[in-house]
This record gives C-alpha cells, structure tokens and sequence, in this order.
C-alpha cells in the first residue's frame, strides 16, 4: 500500500521504533483493553515498548487530561475526554476502539506476509 512521500514512510519508520502509551483511569474496561491491545502490538514489533500511564481513578485521571496530556497536532487530542487516551510519540491513535482497530490491522498486515 503506498502510504505517500519519503516523509510519511520516515514518520511510520520513527513511529515503529517508539514507544506505545496508553493513559486511563485503573477501573475502566476501555482502558484495561487498550493496555492489552498495546502490549501486543509491541510483541508484534510494531512500537519498542508500552508507556503505562493508569490513574488510580477517574478524578486522577480528568485531571491528567486537563494538565498532563501531551499537546498533539490532531485536533482529535485536544477534544478527547474519553479513557483510555492513546499516543505514540506525536501521533494521536485515539481511544480503545482505535487501538484495538490498530491490532486488527497489524495482525492482519502480519497474516498476509
């Protein structure tokens, strides 16, 4: 599949070789699937390493969002409330239904080498 130019395949280069980090609130369902989900994906050596960023909790982890989130470019970042709060270096993956589209991708791309 042909993604673009010698930047976007640099930027999927860097992407791989960096870490994965998933930040949530310790109870949340979404969350725990996103972490797994993460896991994964560095054992399919898709990111070097999973960036486990859990709250104890819900206040602890508004807060994160409200002080402690990275500043990405994606606008998507900027308005997004949900647990888990997915990121790879300066990519905005998304929340736990992106990630896990994320793995089935990988896993897919995997099965068809």
């Amino acid at each position: 599949t042909f993604i673009g130019g010698c930047d976007d395949t640099l930027a999927l280069l860097a992407a791989a070789q960096s870490a994965i980090s998933v930040a949530g609130f310790a109870a949340c369902p979404y969350h725990q699937q996103a972490l797994a989900a993460a896991k994964k994906l560095v054992a399919a050596g898709k990111y070097s390493a999973v960036q486990d960023l859990t709250c104890a909790n819900r206040d602890e982890y508004q807060k994160w969002l409200a002080s402690g989130k990275p500043k990405l470019a994606d606008t998507r970042a900027a308005t997004h409330t949900s647990s888990p709060f997915v990121f790879a270096g300066a990519t905005f993956i998304g929340g736990c239904d992106d990630t896990l589209a994320l793995l089935a991708a990988a896993q897919s791309n995997r099965a068809k080498l």
